[in-house]
């Protein structure tokens, strides 16, 4: 199953019909298979006789660093001048909005003279990061999640029971990198599972019990890891509260908060996951302050 299975068809005709684009934005959220179909297209470009060219530019930031360098796009432009005549030159950015303000500035010049035989494909999460100069330049292909109609669909197809499909549903919120991760990990789901029920139950404690439970959590997984599972958790609450006739009405654990009070939680955790990932704000602060706010 390819969840952004038109993406690849489209893609593969810009072949077949000789118009591939000199740079493209691929967009979606985290783990719907951006940087796999980048990779796959790369491939496309460059088979010949099953032979694949050693034309690929992948482009990240540094070990320790958040943020791509004006540096490593100098490094892109120096790369493209050696392109071949019989080969497309690609170059990935991933992420893209991981450029800072300067290596976006650089990467234009690049986009507004392309170097022929070459195609940029720049990943990212959110366009928010990015001038609208490179938006404007660049032709923009949205990535989707994959639905739970598609998802069940396929896991049939692999043998497992209803239950583990539902909870792969439940875990992977329709990324394909997800299904395919607990496709390859089944004994892993329980303790996944458990660890979801902590966290929701510890965003229902009171405000003590929440900072409190910082450090512990912080010694046995990831802020990032912490951060998704909150996410998650409050966009399934948000769902079922759409499933009932009335908004407020009472559903399970659902009861307690209102459509405003869920919404104005996911926009927080969303608040604290971007501070955290784009700036060097101290870890521990802000998710205490997450939890007083939540």
């Amino acid at each position: 199953m390819e969840a952004n299975q038109e993406i690849k068809n489209f893609l593969e005709r810009t072949i077949q019909e000789n118009r591939v684009a000199h740079a493209y934005i691929f967009l979606g959220e985290a783990g719907v298979g951006k940087e796999e179909i980048a990779l796959w297209y790369e491939q496309k470009l460059n088979t010949e006789g099953g032979k694949i060219h050693p034309d690929r530019l992948l482009i990240k930031p540094q070990a320790g660093k958040r943020q791509i360098s004006i540096e490593q796009i100098k490094e892109v432009r120096n790369w493209l001048k050696f392109s071949s005549h019989q080969a497309q030159r690609v170059v990935i950015i991933n992420p893209a909005e991981g450029m800072n303000f300067f290596a976006q500035n650089a990467l234009l010049k690049t986009l507004e003279e392309p170097t022929p035989n070459s195609v940029l494909i720049l990943i990212t999460n959110r366009v928010q990061g990015l001038t609208e100069t490179i938006l404007s330049r660049c032709q923009i292909l949205r990535f989707r999640k994959t639905s739970q109609k598609e998802i069940r669909s396929w896991l049939k197809t692999e043998g497992l029971s209803k239950q583990k499909i539902e909870e792969i549903i439940s875990l992977s919120q329709g990324k394909i990198k997800e299904i395919k991760f607990w496709l390859e990990h089944p004994e892993e789901l329980l303790t996944e599972l458990i660890f979801f029920q902590r966290l929701e139950s510890l965003m229902n404690k009171n405000l003590i019990t929440r900072l409190g439970w910082v450090d512990k959590l912080a010694r046995e997984t990831n802020f990032n890891r912490i951060l998704n599972g909150a996410l998650q958790i409050n966009h399934d609450l948000l769902l079922k509260k759409g499933k009932t006739s009335d908004g407020d009405s009472s559903l399970g654990s659902t009861s307690d908060y209102s459509w405003s009070k869920l919404t104005k939680r996911l926009q927080i955790i969303q608040e604290t996951k971007t501070l955290l990932e784009t700036t060097n704000v101290n870890k521990k602060l802000a998710f205490n302050q997450l939890f007083i706010n939540i």
